[in-house]
């Protein structure tokens, strides 16, 4: 104690500077800690703890087979005696349980994990003297009563080592080994913190060569796909989509036509369908004419027409009205909508060759393909340039210098080295 005393009025030692590669750092460090005084504390510590042990194992012996004195045992009722007698059984059991667990550290006591157990130990101590004084208080209490001056004798023990306890809070405090550890956790963060730098800056290294094929491929992508847009054979290709587009405004024309044509006879042709003795094959002219004509391959419709000038006197029309009617079914009559049908086939049959020839060409879905290689290795391109710049990010993110200052200020308080890291 007095030692200890001593060294709190002693001179602080002046700071010292330190030049530390990252290599060295960790033994650096651990050769400090070991340096700073702790050791013969916790030998002293354990050696007293070890020998407060030996004396309860002797003192709790001599209390559990302790009498009750003569002069006791002629005054105190039977009944007091065996209370009293059962809480010193108790409280020997109890005490007996926890000098058995009571087991001191054998250490070198040189490094920060030994520190860190040691000062592990005693707050699980400390925390088992309260529970234990909780659990005996009251036979502590009974025994006094018959076995007085043995009981305390134990309890002088146990007291000793609760002071030892106590004090080691306040000891352990003077040598900031919270501040070591925070020490030693820069320390840790540092390497790994140099250890990620060194692994993101050789993955833009592995993006950059990445990067280098990539852009290759995506300019032999686009020559590959203007190649084939300038092709005379996308040119024949593109000639052939304008055919399909004009033979698309020649089938109109003819449909426009038919519809033209047959929207002028709906009328006539709702009311005659009522009477007609054959209705079947008007009813699809009447609910698409277009669709109905190109379906009627031998133009039943002409012979229809004319059963329905036979009979326009019965369908109720005005005279304007049967003179269109009769109009429009001579014209059908001279060949009218046979031309129609032959024009309008002839334009199928054109389409259809066309179409057989843009089949036969394979331009379209030679562009498709380079066109969707093209989306791929940009869309690669553009994943690795994201992936870079994420990766550039996170080195930025990384401050080092700010982990090694940490360092340095601290070791200054606890050390008082004031450290450079290189």
């Amino acid at each position: 104690m007095l030692n200890r005393i001593k060294k709190l009025f002693q001179k602080e030692k002046p700071v010292e500077n330190e030049t530390i590669s990252i290599k060295e750092l960790q033994g650096w460090f651990n050769t400090k800690v070991s340096q700073i005084g702790l050791d013969t504390y916790l030998v002293d510590y354990f050696t007293k703890i070890q020998h407060i042990k030996t004396q309860l194992k002797e003192k709790l012996p001599i209390l559990q087979h302790k009498e009750i004195a003569e002069k006791d045992a002629k005054q105190v009722e039977d009944r007091v005696k065996n209370i009293v007698t059962g809480h010193k059984e108790h409280y020997c059991r109890e005490m007996e349980r926890f000098t058995d667990n009571l087991i001191p550290l054998e250490k070198k006591w040189k490094t920060l994990s030994e520190y860190q157990e040691a000062i592990e130990f005693n707050t699980e101590l400390d925390k088992e003297i309260d529970e234990l004084a909780k659990r005996t208080h009251k036979s502590y209490q009974a025994t006094q009563h018959l076995f007085f001056e043995t009981v305390q004798d134990v309890f002088k023990s146990m007291g000793e080592l609760n002071l030892l306890v106590k004090d080691f809070k306040i000891t352990i405090a003077k040598y900031n080994i919270d501040k070591v550890t925070e020490i030693q956790q820069f320390i840790t963060q540092l390497h790994a913190e140099i250890e990620k730098e060194h692994d993101l800056k050789n993955k833009i290294i592995e993006n950059e060569k990445e990067m280098i094929e990539i852009t290759k491929e995506v300019k032999q992508a686009q020559n590959v796909h203007k190649s084939l847009l300038e092709s005379e054979k996308y040119k024949e290709y593109t000639n052939l989509k304008k055919q399909v587009e004009d033979i698309e405004n020649k089938n109109k024309i003819v449909e426009n036509n038919i519809f033209s044509f047959f929207s002028k006879l709906q009328k006539a042709l709702k009311k005659y369908e009522r009477i007609a003795l054959e209705s079947k094959p008007i009813q699809p002219y009447i609910e698409n004419s277009v669709t109905a004509f190109w379906n009627d391959t031998e133009l039943l419709i002409v012979e229809i027409l004319q059963k329905l000038k036979h009979n326009l006197t019965k369908l109720n029309l005005d005279e304007k009205q049967q003179k269109n009617m009769v109009a429009l079914i001579q014209k059908s009559e001279t060949g009218y909508l046979n031309e129609l049908k032959i024009k309008g086939q002839a334009v199928q049959q054109e389409k259809q060759s066309i179409m057989n020839a843009i089949k036969q060409n394979s331009i379209q879905e030679e562009i498709d393909t380079a066109k969707h290689h093209l989306n791929t290795v940009q869309e690669t391109s553009k994943r690795i340039q994201n992936d870079v710049e994420d990766v550039k990010s996170k080195i930025e993110k990384i401050d080092i210098n700010s982990i090694k200052q940490s360092i340095s200020t601290k070791s200054t308080v606890v050390f008082r080295v004031t450290v450079t890291i290189q």
